[in-house]
């Protein structure tokens, strides 16, 4: 998801990134599992995001998914996925 609901991929992730009004004040990841089958790894996991793009505030709790694969010895990436969860 990008900062304003929409989907996206690395051209938007970078632009967010980069805004000079970015702010990560907080990042936490729990629950992270690795699997891993040949050049493949899979991670998933829970992240609490404290920040904001400029005026934008995107606080929450994501659940997350990266597919990574090794290609000339690095580890390059895929696909990620993140949705939101809502906390009750």
């Amino acid at each position: 998801m990008g900062s304003d609901d929409s989907k996206w991929g690395k051209e938007k992730a970078l632009e967010d990134f980069r805004d000079p009004g970015y702010q990560l004040r907080k990042l936490e990841v729990k629950d992270r599992r690795i699997f891993i089958a040949c050049s493949t790894a899979v991670v998933t996991g829970t992240s609490l995001v404290l920040g904001h793009i400029g005026e934008d505030h995107r606080p929450g709790t994501f659940q997350f998914m990266k597919v990574r694969t090794r290609i000339g010895g690095a580890w390059k990436i895929l696909a990620v996925a993140a949705c939101g969860i809502k906390n009750s």
